[in-house]
């Protein structure tokens, strides 16, 4: 149930049009697989979680139906699409609630 958040600062080049934005895409990596997802929020939506706890993202991971080590999880989550706000951006990683066990993780993040 714990949340580690990580911030990143965006600017739209206001010349390009949002069908030409190249995506950003965020993968997670954890171990056990799973333990650990993550969510994408804008500032607006880090705002209602620092006011008054409201827990709210514009995306999420999805898992990967990669198994490498035939153990019946995904390998990894991802997160892929393009921000079309100039703005900060927060990665928030939480630990499953339904698991006891320590996690470790790491992110990969490519298009920034």
């Amino acid at each position: 149930g714990e949340y580690r958040w990580y911030s990143f600062d965006y600017t739209r080049d206001s010349k390009t049009k949002i069908e030409d934005l190249r995506p950003i895409e965020i993968k997670i990596f954890s171990n056990p697989p799973g333990v650990a997802t993550m969510s994408i929020r804008n500032a607006e939506e880090a705002a209602m979680w620092k006011a008054d706890g409201t827990q709210e993202s514009f995306g999420c991971c999805s898992g990967v139906g990669i198994d490498r080590d035939k153990d019946g999880k995904s390998d990894y989550g991802v997160w892929k699409g393009a921000l079309v706000a100039t703005g900060r951006y927060y990665v928030v990683v939480e630990h499953a609630r339904n698991s006891s066990a320590p996690a470790v993780y790491h992110l990969e993040v490519s298009g920034l």
